[in-house]
């Protein structure tokens, strides 16, 4: 099971990826954005992390796909989403996955953007 990661060190660490694991339209209106975070959508994130190239991840999601051995943080509203995120990318041999248990829902606001 993936450990949960508390908020100051989500904002301390730039070794850090964050993945935002909701629908772009759920954050566009709870204006609750996780600062720096690459948004790939649940539905999506097995065709990301598994079947996309690393060109093809960067223009779909406007960022760079992780590596297997980076730090993966995955954030959604509540910790539900982004624990099955977590699952989907371990079993594609993602070694370092973290799930933000408290979401985007328990950010302070010095991890918004």
């Amino acid at each position: 099971m993936p450990p949960s990661l508390p908020p100051p060190q989500l904002k301390d660490d730039p070794d850090v990826v964050v993945v935002d694991v909701r629908e772009p339209s759920e954050i566009q209106a709870t204006k609750k954005v996780v600062a720096d975070a690459i948004n790939v959508p649940l539905g999506q994130v097995v065709a990301a992390f598994n079947s996309l190239d690393d060109a093809d991840f960067a223009s779909k999601f406007s960022g760079k796909r992780p590596a297997k051995d980076d730090t993966i943080v995955f954030a959604c509203a509540r910790g539900m989403r982004s624990r099955s995120a977590c699952d989907a990318v371990e079993s594609f041999g993602y070694t370092d996955v973290i799930n933000f248990a408290d979401g985007a829902n328990g950010l302070s606001e010095s991890l918004r953007r």
